[in-house]
């Protein structure tokens, strides 16, 4: 397995941890240092995404199930979040929750500027706004 950096926060390190972290196998699973790493990576990512999910959500209607699963979301994303270091033997599997909610939260924030792009007539390109 190739070694991987947990030390930097950007978009693609991001996104390369969480495709390493969600892949650990029983058998292939690292050591506790890295493991432990990846949860400190992910711990510190998940607040900021949390941050900023929880700014968009005070824009979409509170009555709408888009803000209900927000909602959700982030409630687990506080339930989950800034937990003290798990033990060598729960690294990997704290790691690997931290994953799926970073990702959940990835996927929760891409739908809620989704939303509130359409309500204000915008349309997202891969170019950026319209």
């Amino acid at each position: 397995m190739a070694a991987l950096n947990f030390s930097g926060p950007d978009k693609v390190e991001i996104l390369v941890a969480l495709a390493a972290v969600v892949g650990w196998e029983p058998q292939t699973a690292p050591d506790p240092e890295t493991a432990r790493a990846a949860v400190t990576l992910l711990d510190a990512h998940g607040r900021r995404a949390a941050s900023d999910l929880r700014a968009l959500s005070h824009q979409i209607p509170t009555e709408s199930h888009l803000a209900v699963s927000l909602k959700a979301t982030l409630g687990e994303a506080s339930r989950r979040l800034g937990l003290p270091l798990p033990s060598d033997e729960q690294a990997v599997s704290r790691a690997q929750g931290l994953a799926r909610l970073v990702e959940a939260l990835h996927r929760a924030t891409d739908t809620a500027q989704g939303e509130l792009d359409r309500a204000a007539g915008r349309t997202t390109t891969t170019k950026g706004p319209q």
